[in-house]
């Protein structure tokens, strides 16, 4: 059973500490067998790797390998992502050097996560796809409320698009397969 538990500086019901956060939602961390398997690249994807510039396409391996990890973008600092840039400048670009490897523009990364979305047949949430995700939320808790005798409000919060309702954490853990289907997929900015 997981059992919600109330943050002492907050008012808010917490769920997850900030370890357990950070490890679902943070940028991953390999392991060297991790980093093999996420940042080898089939036929597919090295051919939408090497339609970049050479200086481009050791980020592109990053996002590419960090999305496959936790269906997520990243925006990081290339210090923070050494080893892993080490790691496929070694093993997909030996001929360069980690002082030719540029940080993509904010327009090339977005250009280049649409093209991962694409390569792993999901779509970016637009105004359509998150309307239908609340009408399915709806749905789902006011069918858990006839059960429950509750009847929660459920939307979606706008700065970050995630599902927020006035009810029990515990419910909202109770209906979350219902919404599995619904992939939402937001950009940090």
């Amino acid at each position: 059973w997981l059992v919600p538990y109330m943050a002492t500086d907050s008012h808010r019901l917490s769920i997850l500490t900030s370890g357990e956060i950070d490890h679902l939602y943070g940028l991953p961390r390999f392991t060297e067998e991790e980093r093999r398997l996420y940042f080898g690249l089939s036929a597919t994807e090295r051919e939408a790797v090497e339609a970049y510039t050479p200086a481009l396409e050791a980020h592109f391996t990053l996002l590419l390998g960090y999305f496959k990890a936790k269906q997520q973008f990243f925006v990081y600092e290339q210090g923070s992502v050494l080893k892993d840039l080490r790691h496929v400048l070694g093993r997909h670009f030996p001929r360069m050097n980690l002082a030719s490897v540029k940080m993509p523009s904010k327009p090339t990364r977005l250009a280049q996560q649409l093209i991962i979305l694409k390569l792993f047949r999901f779509r970016s949430c637009d105004s359509a796809a998150k309307e239908e995700l609340q009408r399915k939320a709806q749905r789902v808790v006011m069918l858990s409320a006839q059960n429950e005798r509750m009847a929660p409000q459920v939307g979606l919060e706008p700065t970050t698009l995630r599902l927020t309702a006035e009810c029990s954490a515990i419910e909202l853990l109770r209906n979350a397969l219902a919404l599995a289907r619904c992939f939402v997929i937001t950009n940090r900015l």
